[in-house]
């Protein structure tokens, strides 16, 4: 019972993971959620402070459950440590997107039926595609908790996966971020309220980062240091190609 409560509770934070993204790209293109392309009169100024604490609350939780000693203090098993950061990281997107406030103003407004405006939203949409296929090209189910659930549920002992340079990572070292930067950024509505999301989650990205690159260098060694130098961390190269990575 024990095991496949676990296994359960993998599943749950897995799709709670998705549900997050989910709210997060509607909330980014106005279906349903019209916060983040709404512009309403000037006002005061508690919009601006609710969406700066959301952006804040979702940083701040966000990389202290992905600090090593607070997975220690946290003291869960390894499937539940990473279900419940996924988890709770799908919960604070959804909670962002409910609440976020719509802002006075906006930068540009094109067209929706102008060709500018259709490359934009294609670019980002082929942002979100390389989000989830560098997931796969890593492993998907280690990432989001459900390989831990899965070998905890069949009494297996886990085992780090090895370090491969596949795909995208080819091209950056982190694709994900790069993925989610087109999303954020290419968009033929950038109202203010987007301007203040984009700004936010942009410095998060390159902060955390900054964060992860130290962590890997510590657990990898040599091996993350070559790939560093050969390979760049979000912008992929684009006079020449990247040194070719074992």
């Amino acid at each position: 019972m024990h095991r496949t409560m676990i296994l359960l509770y993998g599943v749950f934070g897995y799709l709670g993971g998705v549900v997050g993204f989910i709210f997060l790209i509607l909330l980014l293109n106005g279906w349903g959620l019209r916060n983040m392309v709404a512009i309403v009169g000037e006002g005061s100024m508690w919009p601006w402070l609710v969406n700066t604490g959301l952006l804040l609350l979702f940083g701040l939780v966000h990389s202290v459950m992905a600090h090593e000693r607070f997975k220690v203090r946290l003291a869960l098993s390894l499937a539940l440590e990473r279900s419940t950061y996924v988890l709770i990281a799908g919960l604070l997107l959804a909670l962002l997107a409910l609440m976020w406030q719509p802002l006075p103003g906006a930068l540009w407004r094109l067209p929706p039926e102008s060709v500018a405006a259709w490359g934009l939203n294609g670019i980002s949409v082929l942002g979100w595609l390389v989000v989830f296929a560098s997931t796969c090209m890593i492993s998907h189910t280690d990432l989001f908790g459900l390989r831990q659930s899965w070998l905890q549920w069949r009494e297996r002992q886990y085992t780090d996966l090895p370090f491969q340079v596949r795909g995208f990572y080819r091209l950056t070292r982190h694709p994900m971020m790069t993925g989610m930067l087109l999303a954020f950024w290419f968009t033929p509505e950038m109202t203010t309220g987007r301007l203040l999301f984009n700004s936010g989650m942009t410095l998060y990205i390159l902060v955390g980062v900054y964060f992860e690159e130290r962590s890997l260098v510590k657990a990898l060694g040599q091996d993350y240091q070559q790939y560093c130098r050969q390979v760049p961390m979000l912008l992929p190269r684009m006079r020449g190609r990247n040194k070719p990575v074992e």
